[in-house]
């Protein structure tokens, strides 16, 4: 509770019940891309940090900045096109015959 700066549990179920009914009535429930499409988002110096932690896993990827908030883009990787069959019909010469 120190950590949100809240007082007790009755405060903090009457805080999340208030912004679950904001979030109801003002349907700020759609997908923000600055959080759903970022490797990370934060200060210049958080996203250093992530960036030299990440090291080779982050090739390629550059720090972007919007405003005070910087962050680091995930890499968009579209769908392949091989949707074909994996198995096929097995051919006649694909047999062994028992002598039973």
């Amino acid at each position: 509770m120190d950590l949100l700066a809240i007082a007790s549990d009755d405060v903090l179920k009457e805080h999340r019940r208030d912004l679950v009914d904001y979030v109801l009535e003002t349907r700020v429930d759609k997908r923000v891309p600055m959080w759903t499409e970022m490797v990370a988002v934060g200060t210049e110096e958080y996203i250093t940090d992530i960036y030299d932690r990440l090291g080779i896993r982050i090739k390629g990827r550059e720090i972007m900045q919007d405003g005070d908030s910087f962050s680091i883009k995930e890499e968009q990787v579209p769908y392949g096109a091989d949707f074909g069959p994996k198995k096929g019909i097995l051919s006649p010469q694909n047999s062994y015959f028992w002598d039973v």
